[in-house]
């Protein structure tokens, strides 16, 4: 039997790869999002319009069972922090108090590793301290807390705290440029020391999201979702390399240089890096998945290297297809 799902932010890089999911399982999708690209798949319901439109909203949770957040407004140097806080907190709000309305069975609603902050523990647990650095951290802060106030109200609500998302139509700036570079044969600096940035394969994302619909038991929760055995980033990238056949030195600079050079680039309005990325990207970056493994069923089939071949194979076939 067909199962009907609404996507919110189904037009962006990780609603797309759920909602292919979703249809690819036999399921009735309504989509949500402000835009969708030309090739979208006909057998999907879209619904354009802004995650604050309350009507939209309740015409998505309407005899939905399963509803899928993953609208999010960000970066914040592109929108002021009033402007993000309408879409990231009350636009969740709205969806929370749609899908009560409307008796969906359980909302998964995609957070962020960044609620923490610079982890103080590592690798480093849910029930961690939340010290958000930027602005969207703190939006996923309260909207978190929105959600669980909707789970003590009937709603079931499962939350999921992604790290840095990677794979195929990915829109990270700074891993593209590394990525570009590594297809070009250029040097790639990374940090030096034994530091290790924990990323997550798209593909085992959308597998999060599917195990946290069905999961009994889990009502309320939040799951770091991330890959496991995380090398650090200079292991990364050199076996990276040596996967997709580069030529591109792998060039080690200590953190503090790379510190002072983003903060630089930061003040000349050149950084590919948010303010508040500058101290995630030159730490130790890793979170503890072990609750996802045990109370979804959930493991990552992807490393970091996995991750980031997939997104090289898909920029590199982009650059063949325009080079012809």
């Amino acid at each position: 039997m067909s199962t009907t799902c609404f996507v919110t932010g189904a037009g962006g890089f990780v609603g797309r790869a759920l909602v292919n999911s979703l249809l690819a399982q036999g399921n009735h999708v309504r989509a949500l999002d402000v835009r969708f690209s030309g090739d979208w798949p006909d057998d999907a319901t879209r619904l354009r319009g802004d995650i604050r439109d309350r009507s939209l909203l309740e015409q998505g949770c309407r005899d939905a069972e399963f509803v899928f957040h993953c609208a999010a407004l960000l970066p914040q140097r592109q929108a002021a922090a009033a402007v993000m806080r309408l879409t990231n907190v009350e636009g969740a709000g709205h969806l929370f108090n749609a899908a009560l309305r409307a008796r969906v069975s359980r909302v998964v609603m995609l957070s962020s590793t960044e609620v923490y902050g610079v982890p103080a523990t590592v690798p480093c647990p849910e029930d961690a301290p939340q010290r958000p650095l930027g602005e969207y951290g703190r939006n996923k802060v309260e909207a978190e807390q929105l959600a669980r106030d909707a789970n003590d109200r009937g709603l079931q609500v499962v939350i999921l705290r992604p790290t840095t998302v990677v794979g195929p139509t990915m829109t990270d700036r700074v891993l593209l440029t590394t990525l570009t570079a590594l297809h070009k044969g250029w040097p790639i600096v990374v940090p030096g020391g034994h530091g290790r940035f924990q990323m997550v394969a798209l593909s085992d994302l959308v597998e999060a999201c599917l195990a946290a619909s069905r999961a009994t038991g889990v009502a309320g929760e939040a799951f770091n979702i991330g890959a496991d055995a995380v090398p650090s980033q200079q292991q990364v990238f050199r076996e990276l390399r040596t996967r997709v056949s580069s030529w591109s030195p792998v060039i080690p600079v200590p953190r503090s240089l790379l510190r002072g050079l983003s903060r630089l680039l930061l003040a000349l309005g050149r950084s590919p890096l948010e303010p508040e990325h500058i101290p995630i990207a030159l730490t130790d970056y890793v979170f503890d998945i072990r609750k996802a493994w045990d109370r979804l069923g959930w493991r990552p089939a992807k490393g970091n290297v996995d991750a980031l071949a997939d997104a090289y194979r898909w920029l590199a076939g982009g650059v063949r297809r325009r080079a012809k």
